[in-house]
């Protein structure tokens, strides 16, 4: 399986520590989807490519047509030029994006098990 690892993450593209005045709690860092240069596309199982906003180790920013409800158990196919990976999760909270006739939603979600994002350093052979 092919690992996202900080050399192939533009580091220019990580997500800032501070948003708005507001310290970033998270415990791993977000990277922005655009900072995976092997990322394809991202699916809900085999339904429809959605948005992927930003990844982490533990969950991912996700937009989407439809409103999802916190709880809800969900399935992402990412796609990269070497693999594809599954995983599973639980929608976190869906927030309105953008109102009006093309209605968008941001959702995060947490994933059942970790994302091997790591740096160099720390892959295993």
């Amino acid at each position: 399986m092919e690992r996202i690892t900080m050399n192939n993450i533009n580091s220019q593209d990580r997500q800032p520590k501070e948003l708005n005045n507001t310290v970033n709690r998270r415990k791993t860092p977000r990277f922005m989807a655009s900072a995976i240069p092997s990322l394809k596309s991202v699916h809900f199982g085999e339904g429809p490519e959605i948005k992927l906003i930003n990844i982490s180790t533990g969950g991912a920013l996700i937009e989407t047509q439809e409103p999802m409800s916190p709880g809800s158990s969900v399935s992402l196919r990412v796609v990269t030029t070497e693999a594809v990976h599954l995983l599973k999760g639980r929608i976190l909270r869906c927030d309105t994006s953008t109102i009006g006739e093309g209605s968008v939603f941001q959702c995060a979600i947490t994933f059942n098990e970790d994302f091997t994002i790591l740096p160099p350093s720390q892959e295993a052979d």
